[in-house]
C-alpha cells in the first residue's frame, strides 16, 4: 500500500510547489494514471517515490508518506547515461543469480515484445538500441525482479503498435499496483482505474492536485461537466451582481444629489438614513461577492505559431536513394532502400521497433546537411543530442537563433514555461519541456526543411494537438518518424512502412 497525507514536493531552487498537498491511498491492483501538462512534476513525483538519488539535488518533501510494498520496479523516462555503454546481456542479467531466473517467463516476455531470444544475450550496447528496444529491455529487466508495484514513466513511448497492445493488456490484467505517466489517450482510457492529475494554474504559479478513483473517460467528462456548471453559476452570479450594483449606484447618485440640494432638515435626515441603508446594502453585496463561485481555472494550451518560410520548390528533388541499404556496423537492417523526396512534401515513416527508422532519418539528415540551397533542421529522438543540458532554456535559444532575449523569453512564456524554469539548467526540465524547447528552436530557426523523430512522444494531448495543427499549416518540407497514427494522418500526405525489404507506401 502507498499512503499519502498532504505530501508536498518543493523545488529547492525557487521554492515552487511541484506537488501540493497530495492525499490518498494506492492499493495492490490499482492502476493509477498520472496525467498533466508538461513540467507539472509528474516525473519528479515518480523519482521521489522510488527514492532516486538525483531528486535530493532539487526536491524538498513535506507531509507524510508510507509504503508497504517490498519491491519497487521503476522505468525512467530516459535510459540513464551510465547504462548506455552496457551490453544488452549485462544490462538484463547484472545482479541476477542465474539459478533464480525464470527462463520460461523470460522467453514469454521476449515473445510478447517480438524480440529474438538470442538478442537478449547479445553484446550490442544499450545506447545503440532504438527507442522502442530500450523500453522493452528495461521493462523485461524490471519484471524479471518480480516487483509488487510498478512506477512507469511514459512506458508507451517509442513502442510499436503490437507492443503497445501488449503493454495495455499487461497493465489492465496485472495484479500489481501500477502508477504510470502517459499522454496516450487510448492507453489511459483502456487501463486506468484511478487518476492523479497534476496541474499548474493561475499563469503557472499555483500547483493543484486531483486524485480520484475513476476511470479516465469518466474523470474527463465529469471534470468538463463540473467546469461548465461552475462557469454557468459564476457567470450568472456576476451578471446579476453587475445589474444590482448598477441599480444601487444609480440610487446612490440620486440620493447624493438630493442631499446636496435639499435645504429641509427633515428631508435631509431621511435622505441621510436612506444613504446609510444603501451603504449597508453595498457592504452586504461585497460580502456576498466573496462567496461567489470561482471562475474555473484550468491549464492554458501552449501558444505555438509556425511562421511562413521560404519554401523549397515542389519540383526540386532533395533526396534520391536507389538500391541503398541501412546497416549498423556489419549488420544490414534494410535492403534494398529506395526513396525519393521532393520539396514541400510531408512524409511520415512507420515501422516496427529496431527496424532502423531513426537510423534512416539520421542518414537523410547527414545527406541534407551538406546542401547549401536549403535550411534544414533535425529533431532527434534523443533530445540530449540537440541540447546542452547545462544551459538554461534562454541560453540555448539565444545560441541557436538570431532572436534577442526579450523575444526568446516571450516565446518560452507562450509554451507555458514560468520565469524560474527559463533560467534553470535544461537537465532539470521534464521530457515534455525539453521536447517543446527543441520544437521552439526549430520554429525560430525559420528552417524550410524539417526532419522530426517522434516529435509528439513527450507532449500532452493538448500540446500534441497544437503542434499537429501548426505542422498542418507549415508551408515547408517535412519528413517525420512517428508511432502516432493520428498525428501522421493529419499532417502527412504520404506514409511509408519501413521493413527489412525497404519502404512501402501505405497511405
Amino acid at each position: 500500500m502507498l499512503q499519502f497525507q498532504n505530501l508536498t514536493l518543493i523545488h529547492q531552487k525557487d521554492q515552487f510547489r511541484l506537488v501540493d498537498s497530495l492525499t490518498g491511498v494506492v492499493h495492490p491492483g490499482d492502476k493509477v494514471a498520472i496525467i498533466g501538462e508538461e513540467g507539472t512534476g509528474k516525473s519528479s513525483l515518480l523519482k521521489w517515490l522510488c527514492r532516486c538519488p538525483e531528486v535530493n539535488d532539487y526536491l524538498e518533501a513535506q507531509g507524510s508518506y508510507q509504503c508497504t510494498f517490498q519491491q519497487i520496479g521503476y522505468l525512467p523516462q530516459f535510459l540513464p547515461n551510465k547504462e548506455e555503454p552496457l551490453s544488452v546481456y549485462d544490462f538484463l542479467f547484472h545482479n541476477l543469480d542465474a539459478n533464480e531466473i525464470d527462463y520460461s517467463y523470460l522467453a514469454k516476455l521476449a515473445s510478447d515484445f517480438q524480440l529474438d531470444q538470442d538478442f537478449l544475450y547479445s553484446n550490442q550496447e544499450m545506447g545503440t538500441l532504438s527507442g522502442g528496444q530500450k523500453i522493452k529491455i528495461q521493462l523485461m529487466k524490471i519484471l524479471l525482479h518480480h516487483p509488487d508495484i510498478l512506477l512507469l514513466d511514459e512506458p508507451s513511448n517509442d513502442l510499436d503498435y503490437e507492443s503497445i497492445q501488449w503493454l495495455e493488456n499487461f497493465i489492465r490484467t496485472s495484479d500489481l499496483a501500477i502508477l504510470y505517466i502517459s499522454h496516450d489517450v487510448v492507453l489511459l482510457k483502456n487501463t486506468a482505474t484511478s487518476i492523479l492529475h497534476l496541474e499548474k494554474i493561475a499563469h503557472q504559479q499555483r500547483a493543484v492536485v486531483h486524485f480520484v478513483k475513476e476511470d479516465y473517460q469518466t474523470y474527463i467528462e465529469q471534470r468538463k461537466s463540473a467546469a461548465d456548471k461552475q462557469l454557468q453559476i459564476a457567470l450568472k452570479q456576476r451578471s446579476e451582481d453587475k445589474k444590482r450594483n448598477a441599480q444601487l449606484q444609480q440610487v446612490k447618485q440620486k440620493v447624493q444629489h438630493q442631499l446636496r440640494t435639499t435645504k429641509l432638515d427633515t428631508k435631509g435626515r431621511l435622505l441621510a438614513k436612506k444613504m446609510a441603508n444603501l451603504k449597508s446594502r453595498e457592504k452586504r453585496f461585497e460580502k456576498e461577492r466573496a462567496q461567489f463561485a470561482e471562475m474555473p481555472q484550468q491549464e492554458e494550451a501552449i501558444g505555438l505559431k509556425w511562421q511562413t518560410v521560404q519554401a523549397v520548390p515542389s519540383s526540386k528533388p532533395l533526396i534520391h536513394l536507389e538500391n541503398d541499404q541501412l546497416k549498423i556496423a556489419d549488420k544490414i537492417l534494410v535492403e534494398p532502400l529506395d526513396f525519393t523526396f521532393f520539396g514541400q512534401e510531408k512524409v511520415g515513416i512507420v515501422g516496427n521497433n529496431g527496424i532502423g527508422k531513426s537510423l534512416f532519418l539520421h542518414k537523410i539528415a547527414e545527406m541534407l546537411q551538406k546542401r547549401t540551397d536549403i535550411q534544414m533542421k533535425y529533431m532527434p529522438q534523443n533530445y540530449f543530442e540537440a541540447l546542452d543540458t547545462t544551459q538554461s532554456p534562454v541560453a540555448y535559444l539565444l545560441s541557436q537563433t538570431k532572436q534577442d532575449q526579450a523575444t526568446v523569453t516571450t516565446y518560452l512564456g507562450s509554451l507555458q514555461f514560468f520565469v524560474q524554469e527559463m533560467q534553470r539548467p535544461i537537465a532539470y526540465l521534464s521530457g515534455g519541456q525539453r521536447a517543446k524547447l527543441v520544437i521552439l528552436g526549430l520554429l525560430l530557426s525559420q528552417a524550410n526543411v524539417l526532419l522530426l523523430d517522434e516529435p509528439t512522444r513527450n507532449l500532452s494531448p493538448t500540446s500534441n494537438q497544437v503542434l499537429t495543427q501548426q505542422l498542418q499549416q507549415y508551408n515547408g518540407t517535412l519528413l517525420t518518424v512517428s508511432h502516432d497514427r493520428y498525428f501522421l494522418e493529419q499532417v502527412c500526405e504520404k506514409i511509408y512502412q519501413l521493413d527489412k525489404t525497404g519502404l512501402q507506401r501505405i497511405f
